[in-house]
């Protein structure tokens, strides 16, 4: 970072007397008294500003942060309206801590008029435990996470190895959205990035349906988390898949997409590994490492499961986890009590199996509305073509009388808006709200 700040120095000194006094005079209203502290690493700066006072002796933690402080100084100064600042680094992975914890302090700064940071990183080099996303990880406000409703892809692109999520987290003042795929084939997807820039195309569209006002889409950050047997071995940033040569690839720059997503490849990480994971809650930990462990035998689950199950935050996931093997196994809900009760005890097995229960019941009872939906999906597509995301939340959340009668319309309907054009009488919907459509993520879409 250093260097690049370096080098737009040795930029301005190319330019008029008048242009370099101008600058002097802006940076040193911009840095008062600890100009000297920038010159300090940015040598060539004196040049411009001449000499300055020495700044007062600090403490290591406390000159850091005055060093951060006055390079957000120092990139206002620089970054306007009228002349915006651009900072590219390649090989990010190899950023050092102290610059870093700077390049934090500049994304995280709100009072920056226009600064546009772009940076380049070899994603077999960083791994999730990675300092760089770490400290990415550390821009984003977690505790306003919330699940975004009505915001997903269309059914169609999701099967059976795959469910999806869309988040939404604050970032300083705007809100970052979050695309969670997960993936549990036995091979892997070649066009994995060309899938996830549809899906992300999709989120965008749903998210103009819900803010027709909006003036600028929300940024999306995807993240894959992959388990297979031979581990990710694809692409996993876009321009790979275009048919260029790095030459014409960056002729063509700016002009064409390009970008990568985040992988999380469980396949070569053990359980130790994820359990690791102490960032993460106990309920995140049993998700991750039944992702993993999906295929193993019923027994050999349970036993892995169940160090980070037994906690009481994270009992509710682990009987997610249990309902799904009751749905798809054979094995009888009195095995499975008795082989988690060996783990975790009577008591906890009790709870866990009796909520993993009462998960199973409900879900048969919701099988026929499911199913009913499942196939009206399927006769729009059929007649219609592809559906849009408003048109797929509207039917995912109406009732079985709702469906009864848009079934009995679709042979005769010239349109998909005659379809679905008016409710059934009887008892308001609370799903049907349109405002609240639910997305196809909280309807169990994930099959293990």
């Amino acid at each position: 970072m250093i260097q690049a700040f370096d080098g737009l120095v040795r930029q301005l000194l190319t330019e008029s007397e008048a242009r370099i006094e101008h600058h002097r005079k802006t940076l040193l209203d911009a840095l008062g008294a600890n100009a000297s502290v920038v010159c300090d690493v940015v040598p060539s700066l004196r040049h411009v500003l001449g000499e300055t006072p020495p700044a007062p002796t600090l403490g290591p933690i406390e000159a850091q942060n005055r060093l951060n402080l006055c390079f957000s100084k120092l990139v206002a100064a620089f970054a306007r309206s009228s002349h915006p600042l651009a900072l590219f680094l390649d090989d990010v992975q190899w950023i050092d801590p102290a610059s870093l914890g700077l390049l934090r302090t500049l994304l995280a700064d709100d009072t920056l008029e226009a600064f546009f940071f772009c940076g380049a990183y070899r994603d077999n080099e960083v791994s999730p435990g990675h300092s760089l996303l770490r400290a990415l990880g550390r821009q984003i406000a977690w505790p306003t996470l919330r699940l975004e409703s009505g915001i997903a892809v269309g059914d169609e692109d999701l099967d059976e190895q795959r469910m999806d999520l869309v988040y939404s987290a604050r970032v300083g003042r705007r809100r970052l959205l979050i695309y969670l795929l997960a993936e549990h084939q036995s091979k892997v997807d070649p066009w994995m990035a060309f899938r996830l820039l549809c899906y992300l195309v999709a989120i965008w569209k749903g998210y103009r349906a819900q803010h027709p006002r909006a003036k600028k889409l929300p940024a999306i950050l995807p993240i894959v988390v992959h388990h297979s047997p031979t581990g990710w071995t694809a692409p996993v940033a876009f321009e790979e898949l275009l048919d260029v040569d790095t030459e014409l690839l960056d002729a063509l720059g700016p002009h064409v997409p390009r970008f990568r997503f985040l992988l999380d490849d469980l396949s070569s990480q053990t359980d130790g590994d994820l359990r690791a994971r102490t960032q993460m809650t106990a309920g995140g930990r049993v998700a991750i490492l039944s992702l993993k462990h999906g295929r193993d035998q019923v027994a050999v689950r349970i036993r892995v499961l169940s160090p980070d199950g037994r906690a009481p935050a994270a009992r509710d996931v682990l009987a997610s986890v249990l309902r799904y093997i009751l749905e798809t196994s054979r094995t009888e809900p009195a095995t499975l009590r008795e082989l988690l009760a060996r783990q975790v005890g009577r008591e906890a097995a009790e709870e866990i199996m009796t909520t993993a229960e009462m998960l199973r019941r409900e879900g048969e009872a919701r099988g026929e509305v499911r199913g009913k939906r499942g196939a009206l999906l399927l006769q729009l597509r059929q007649r219609f073509g592809r559906l849009s995301a408003a048109a797929v939340a509207r039917i995912d959340n109406a009732s079985a009388a709702e469906l009864d009668v848009w079934f009995s319309r679709v042979l005769t309907a010239s349109s998909l808006d005659d379809v679905l054009s008016v409710s059934v009488a009887g008892p308001p919907n609370k799903a049907m709200q349109p405002t609240r459509a639910q997305p196809r993520s909280a309807r169990q879409r994930t099959r293990g």
